[in-house]
């Protein structure tokens, strides 16, 4: 009767110990599912805030992408214009620049001439 007794005994104590055993891996995974829970919450926030962060920049920075288009297209109708102001200016100095040249070496040009002549 004793044996039993004290088989009852260790029965009940090892259910108690079980049962709290059970209680705190089932509270633990009731806790690591509200972590995961709150943690996902919180991904779920800063990914909103994150996009929200990349939508404003990705405007701001379009902008600034459409305004240095321009100006470059501006910057390159400038230059042609400046390419075509400097040509238009040294043109007449070209110009001049030959009719001396040949002023000069006219005469030298018709003096062989005459020599060539001469020689013939």
């Amino acid at each position: 009767m004793e044996n039993i007794k004290a088989a009852q005994e260790r029965l009940a104590k090892e259910k108690t110990d079980f049962d709290t055993y059970k209680r705190t891996e089932e509270w633990s995974v009731v806790a690591a599912n509200k972590q995961v829970r709150s943690l996902k919450k919180l991904l779920s926030q800063e990914r909103k805030l994150w996009n929200e962060a990349r939508v404003c920049d990705n405007d701001k920075f379009y902008c600034l992408r459409q305004e240095i288009i321009n100006l470059k297209a501006a910057n390159a109708g400038l230059v042609k214009k400046e390419a075509a102001v400097v040509a238009a200016r040294t043109l007449p100095l070209r110009a001049t620049e030959w009719r001396t040249r040949a002023k000069i070496c006219r005469p030298r040009m018709w003096r062989w001439q005459s020599l060539i002549v001469a020689a013939c």
